[in-house]
């Protein structure tokens, strides 16, 4: 679901440069006016190849300030604005703290930030605002140990910038709520499980002062062939009535495009299928009320921001033939990062939404994750704040690789302070440029996190989001970033995890206990859906649940082509049921059946 790397910027806002404040920052005098040192067990030694500074390193230490790159005597003016940039790269992924403090005792950090490096030479850029006194003996400095992978440097600047005032963030219409996830997100219109969600799913959500749901919708496999894409009838017999739903309730609904894959580049062409397919979407809900939005992709990455960005306006134009209304939810590329947000253009569009992703710190948001590169599945017990007590062992498999190097910065990263700092990027960001922003992801994945971990993260990042204006939506309600005790059947009225819900400052509905009692009525299982609490599956060539050809009564019926032996229609109850008064008061199945062979047979069971 997300990638690990995720560069760490600060906003970026009109300026004007004055003169460099390093010196020797390309390297062409050597080392002159820089400083390399190794503390503690750390063996390491530099060397500049072509102008690129570059560490030879045999034992990193057990700490990030164990191997250092500085440059002191350097003059900072108090309530001033920095921009520091530099070309960097590693052997592979890594991290780096790059600081500025004070160069003599008390050593004191007034500033930084954390860059995560790949084996590819880029940019990276950061705001630094010096608000202590004014200093002529400050150091600028990198702290490289705490991994083996070699990191090279070249073109470091520090320039004062005059900032423009801040133009002031724009309100959003709604503030807080959840994703619904895994619903539409199916590989074809048939594989929807419609009734996984109802009506009264909307009204338990806005119970909770819930007033926006995300909806992650596999939108390109909800439509036909290329080029023109149209949109399934059956795919939008579906979402009109979760529309209707939201409409009625007043709850905001943003019909998230999440065709998404971590693992694979967004296609540079990737336009050829969101134009038409949003000019449809936006034709087929141009009519209805404002409580509908249009997020134009989930997490685009492995794509130019140029390229993408560019792509992005050729779908706003598309809607814009059609919808003039109806806000559009943007982003930017590299998964939606926070640290996009400044690549985005100002669009000529005001009738927009700029959205970003949070996760920060990865390490704890994503112990137990097996869609991340190296797998995550064997991480646990990282706790929220940092505690070095309660810190576990770095697992062996992953030793060496990125996850090593961000146990290394934990002690920085999983603070307070680390966090709000992050989120500030955005907030900085909306103001400055004097537009909306909405966090549509957050969370911690619970497989393998502490609740007291996920309760303290979410009463830090909710609090500060609600605090600071910005709406947002956890990923997810059910599911492993949800609201729900793990593992519970997830019923509303018994299995809400209490403490997140406090921690997020949602309102908490009285819990009971489940207890699973004997049924004393029949139940449907099949009419037209699944009933609510059965979920369907099985095995076919082809199998749908949604057949509307000649249904026996009401719209669907389930048709079975050509299944093979032992394949097998399958409804299993959620939770599960106790049937045995009903065995023992007759009571039996039905169900109308036909088939095109007189000679067709199969078994119905009870597992």
């Amino acid at each position: 679901m997300k990638k690990a790397a995720v560069l760490v910027f600060a906003v970026l806002i009109p300026w004007i440069s004055h003169g460099q404040i390093l010196t020797n920052g390309d390297f062409s005098n050597g080392m002159t006016g820089w400083f390399f040192q190794n503390t503690e067990t750390a063996v390491a030694s530099y060397g500049i190849t072509e102008g690129v500074f570059h560490t030879e390193i045999t034992n990193p230490g057990f700490k990030v300030w164990n191997i250092q790159l500085v440059q002191g005597q350097l003059a900072f003016q108090q309530d001033s604005t920095y921009l520091v940039s530099l070309d960097a790269r590693a052997d592979s992924i890594r991290t780096v703290e790059v600081i500025i403090g004070s160069n003599e005792y008390p050593w004191a950090r007034f500033g930084g930030s954390q860059l995560v490096l790949t084996d590819s030479m880029k940019t990276y850029e950061f705001k630094y605002v010096h608000n202590a006194s004014t200093l002529n003996n400050a150091r600028f400095y990198f702290d490289l140990g705490g991994s083996k992978h070699n990191v090279y440097l070249d073109n470091i600047n520090i320039k004062k910038i005059e900032t423009s005032p801040p133009k002031g963030m724009k309100p959003t219409p709604f503030t807080k709520g959840v994703n619904l996830t895994n619903w539409f997100q199916s590989d074809s219109p048939q594989q929807i499980d419609f009734t996984k969600y109802t009506k009264e799913d909307f009204e338990n959500i806005k119970s909770l002062g819930a007033d926006v749901v995300r909806l992650p919708i596999n939108l390109h496999s909800m439509v036909g062939s290329a080029p023109d894409y149209p949109l399934d009838s059956l795919f939008l017999f579906f979402l009109d009535q979760v529309v209707d739903w939201a409409e009625e309730l007043e709850i905001h609904l943003i019909l998230d495009n999440h065709t998404f894959d971590p693992s694979e580049d967004t296609d540079p062409n990737v336009g050829d299928i969101l134009v038409p397919v949003w000019r449809q979407m936006a034709e087929h809900y141009s009519n209805r009320s404002e409580y509908v939005y249009f997020e134009v992709l989930n997490e685009p990455h492995g794509i130019a921001e140029a390229t993408w960005n560019a792509i992005q306006q050729d779908v706003i134009d598309a809607i814009r033939e059609v919808d003039t209304k109806h806000t559009i939810v943007i982003g930017g590329a590299n998964f939606n990062s926070f640290n996009s947000l400044r690549y985005i253009p100002e669009y000529a569009d005001t009738n927009l939404i700029y959205t970003y992703h949070f996760y920060d710190p990865f390490l704890l948001t994503h112990q137990g994750a097996s869609w991340t590169d190296p797998s995550l599945v064997f991480l646990s017990g990282i706790p929220f704040p940092y505690d070095a007590a309660a810190m576990p062992d770095v697992p062996a498999d992953l030793q060496g690789t990125w996850v090593e190097s961000n146990f290394n910065n934990y002690d920085f990263n999983g603070t307070v302070e680390a966090i709000q700092s992050s989120l500030d990027i955005a907030i900085d960001f909306a103001e400055e440029r004097g537009v909306a922003i909405f966090c549509g992801e957050l969370g911690v994945y619970n497989r393998n996190s502490e609740n007291t971990s996920r309760v303290n993260w979410h009463t830090i990042v909710n609090a500060y989001l609600t605090e600071r204006g910005v709406a947002w939506t956890n990923w997810d309600y059910h599911g492993g970033f949800g609201i729900f005790e793990k593992d519970s059947n997830g019923l509303f009225e018994h299995d809400l995890n209490v403490p997140i819900l406090e921690a997020m400052g949602f309102n908490v509905p009285e819990q009971t206990e489940y207890e699973m009692k004997p049924e004393t009525e029949g139940f449907m299982i099949y009419g037209d859906y699944s009933a609510k609490g059965v979920t369907n599956g099985g095995a076919g060539n082809p199998l749908s649940f949604y057949d509307g050809s000649d249904p026996y009564a009401g719209e669907f019926a389930i048709s079975w082509s050509s299944p093979a032996q032992y394949q097998s229609v399958l409804f299993d109850l959620s939770p599960n049921k106790d049937l045995s008064l009903l065995e023992d008061g007759e009571h039996w199945i039905s169900l109308w059946v036909k088939g095109d062979s007189p000679d067709s047979n199969f078994d119905l069971r009870f597992l």
